[in-house]
């Protein structure tokens, strides 16, 4: 019974890779086992049977023997490393600083995915679920990559003119989520269900009454 214990936690451990020579070796151990067994059970003596340990003692050496030999295996396998990407020089930037740092590139690309509820796969060539530095972010096949640069432009325009002017503001500033929020398509009517009223009227304030200057006030 303990050896069908021992060959369920390793079938449920992590160490897959040691499970095929974990089981060789428990098979091995058990065929010693009914070797053993049929021997000792023809002889009734005691010197024979302190020999030959029970099925059960040698089934805890077994599960020893291959947990050791499944730790080691598993301590030995390689680390996945995730090759760098996106690394200066970068290629074919044509609206973003060619001085970008890399932290700078990687929060904007970022941000234009939260902006518009995206990931890369829609503006760079790349199949979702590989490794980024598979993908070919240099290339223009994408016509949403070149959207992006269109609005981009139009974003810097309306924040070093339009809006410093208009609201007399000089850090008056609008950004991609300012109206896509998280949607690739930005609303241009309010959703159906915003109740059909306007705000009510807020009061004017009180003017305030003229203060007396001092010579009044002393006199």
């Amino acid at each position: 019974m303990e050896l069908l214990e021992t060959l369920a936690w390793i079938e449920s451990s992590s160490c897959r890779r040691a499970h095929t020579t974990a089981y060789a070796v428990v098979q091995a151990v058990n065929d010693a086992v009914r070797r053993s067994t049929a021997y000792t059970s023809g002889t009734a003596n005691h010197c024979t049977a302190v020999m030959h340990p029970g099925p059960s003692r040698l089934a805890v050496v077994a599960a020893a023997t291959t947990f050791g030999a499944s730790f080691a295996i598993a301590q030995t396998a390689t680390p996945f490393v995730q090759t760098p990407f996106a690394m200066p020089p970068y290629k074919n930037l044509r609206v973003l600083s060619r001085d970008i740092t890399r932290p700078q590139l990687l929060g904007t690309m970022k941000f234009f995915s939260q902006s518009l509820g995206v990931r890369c796969t829609y503006c760079h060539v790349g199949t979702e679920g590989q490794p980024l530095s598979a993908f070919d972010f240099v290339s223009d096949a994408k016509d949403h990559k070149v959207i992006a640069r269109d609005m981009l432009r139009l974003v810097l325009h309306l924040n070093a003119e339009h809006l410093p002017a208009i609201t007399g503001l000089p850090d008056a500033k609008v950004s991609c989520f300012t109206c896509h929020r998280g949607a690739t398509k930005p609303l241009t009517d309010p959703p159906p269900d915003t109740p059909n009223t306007v705000p009510p009227p807020t009061a004017d304030p009180a003017p305030k009454k003229p203060q007396p200057n001092q010579a009044e006030a002393v006199s």
